[in-house]
This record gives structure tokens, sequence and C-alpha cells, in this order.
């Protein structure tokens, strides 16, 4: 049973995906404390702006008297504005990429939902492209259980709580200084060790890599999906144990 934990991100990029495509179970961060000043993912990403990679940016609100803030309680500054200038981005760049409209159809569950939190919106999406691309896995929020604690402590509840017995981590997790937590409670931890597919981009002669997985979408259509083929977990390819 492998779980997989990680932040809601802004039009996340292929590894994103490909980490919830190798999980049984994917847990959204969406309650951790965040400082919506800071350069987070969950309000940033990368895409071919005049075919380079530039940045597209989404302002939040932010309080001087509450600098972090739970990242499901944190919405979106000056609505309708930032929507426009970044959709109007997007089209302007992408606008003749052969799946542009399919792409498009994702991120407007995005810019159409209802909601100001920049969490909620960001789930839509991304559920959205799970659907789209034929991820089965199944999709959880750690705010649906109270958490005390944190770290790799946080980690552990959360795998628990699901009762996995792998937690999926990102390649950085051969940093992790105590494995202690995990071991304790029986968890093994797996690196995704994703390696990033090249595929043509409409755009771009030099490919670009850890772009938002709207990039891929736009030039691959449901194809995409064929990317998660080389890089995944389900087949029963060895991977490497940091512990177990």
């Amino acid at each position: 049973m492998i779980v997989a934990v990680h932040q809601p991100n802004l039009f996340p990029w292929l590894g994103f995906f490909q980490k919830i495509y190798n999980a049984d179970t994917f847990v959204f961060l969406d309650h951790a404390l965040t400082n919506p000043r800071n350069p987070l993912w969950q309000k940033r990403v990368k895409m071919l702006i005049g075919g380079k990679a530039n940045w597209l940016t989404v302002a939040l609100k932010a309080s001087k008297e509450q600098p972090f803030m739970p990242l499901n309680e944190i919405e979106i500054q000056a609505l309708p504005k930032w929507d426009v200038k970044l959709k109007r981005s997007i089209e302007q760049n992408y606008s003749k990429a052969p799946f542009f409209e399919e792409g498009m159809a994702l991120a407007k569950l995005f810019f159409d939902h209802p909601s100001a939190l920049i969490a909620e919106r960001n789930v839509s999406f991304i559920k959205g492209v799970c659907e789209y691309l034929g991820v089965e896995t199944s999709l959880r929020r750690s705010s649906e259980w109270m958490h005390s604690s944190t770290s790799n402590e946080l980690l552990v509840d959360i795998v628990s709580a699901v009762k996995g017995t792998v937690y999926l981590a990102g390649d950085g997790a051969d940093g992790y200084q105590d494995l202690t937590p995990f071991t304790s409670k029986g968890i093994a931890l797996i690196n995704a060790n994703f390696k990033h597919p090249h595929y043509t981009q409409f755009n771009n002669s030099n490919f670009q890599q850890g772009l938002s997985i709207l990039d891929v979408i736009f030039n691959l259509g449901k194809s995409a999906a064929d990317l998660f083929v080389q890089n995944t977990l389900k087949s029963g390819a060895n991977q490497p144990v940091l512990n177990a």
C-alpha cells in the first residue's frame, strides 16, 4: 500500500502526477501552515512564455498580523484580475498547440472554480487532470484528520491514517536525517526516482523540462499518460528502498 503526500501545487509538473500515478493513495497536504508571501509552488509554475521557461504567478492574500496560515485558508488576491492575467498568458503562448482546447478545458477547472481559495482551485485542476489521463489513485486531504505532529512524524501519521505500508518520497528523500519514526511504525520508504522524459514541444526546439503538466497536455493530449510508464512503480520494477 504505497502512499504519497504533497501540497496541492499550481498546475503541477509531470513529476507531481507521476507521484500520484505511482501511489495507491495520494494525500494533499492542505492543512500545513504556509506563508503566502513566500515563493510557493502553490502559487507559481513554469511554462514556455515567449519560447523560454518563465514563471507564471498568482498573487495571494497575506496578513502582517498572521504571516503563516493553513494552506486551505489562503485566498487569491484581487480576483478576477489574476485569473484574467494568468489565463491570457497561457492562451497567447499555447493557442497554436495541437491539443490546446483539451488543455484549456482542464485549466478552466482552476479558472472557473467558484472558490477564491488557492488550494481548492489547485485540487480541482489536479483531480481533473487525473481523470483525463486515466489515473485512478485514491485522492485524500490531510485536513480530513486532526494533526498535532510535524515533519517526519506528520508524514508517518498520514500514512498510518490511510493504512499505508510504504511512503513514496520525493527525490530528495535520501536527505532524511531520522528514519526512526517510519521504521517504528513498520513503514518503508522508497524514492520516486523520477527521470524526466522528453517530448516534442511545438513552440520550442530546445526541450525544456520541469514545466507544468499543461505544457505536456497541450503538446501530447491524452497520450501524455504514456510518459508515466517510463517511471512506473506499479509494474513491480525494483526501486531503492530507504528503509524497511
